[in-house]
């Protein structure tokens, strides 16, 4: 099921509930996928180590397992834009200077955070955004 990142996240979390694929079936794609595609695009300022998201996904499937509720967004692989807190990760606006700073500081997560964990998400990563917010496009 590795290219499992072709197809639609509402079709995925479908899956997933279903039991058609796992949360870790789907985290193992999407890392394969980044794997490939990071060092072309670069896409990623900054990503969860693979062995973490695994972690978390086996996780996930283990409250499937349970039958506990679930989110709606249960163990679906996200990303966030480094525009916004998240706990675990630098938010920086792409700016260098501010990421080193930041380092190694804890953060609360937004509140667009917040509501992706709250729904069961599992945020793998922070995504490139111009230097500080400035123009609407970026080239990484």
């Amino acid at each position: 099921m590795s290219e499992i990142y072709y197809i639609s996240a509402s079709d995925v979390l479908e899956m997933i509930i279903k039991r058609e694929v796992s949360c870790e079936e789907v985290m193992r794609a999407q890392f394969h996928r980044i794997g490939k595609i990071q060092p072309i695009l670069n896409a990623f300022e900054q990503l969860l180590p693979e062995e973490e998201a695994i972690r978390l996904a086996r996780r996930a499937d283990q409250v499937i397992a349970k039958k506990d509720p679930l989110g709606r967004l249960h163990g679906l692989p996200v990303t966030v834009k480094d525009q916004y807190y998240v706990d675990g990760f630098v938010t920086s606006w792409g700016n260098q200077a501010l990421y080193e700073a930041r380092k190694g500081k804890p953060v609360k997560d937004s509140t667009v955070a917040a509501r992706f964990r709250k729904a069961g998400a599992i945020i793998i990563g922070m995504t490139n955004v111009p230097e500080m917010l400035i123009c609407p496009e970026s080239d990484n």
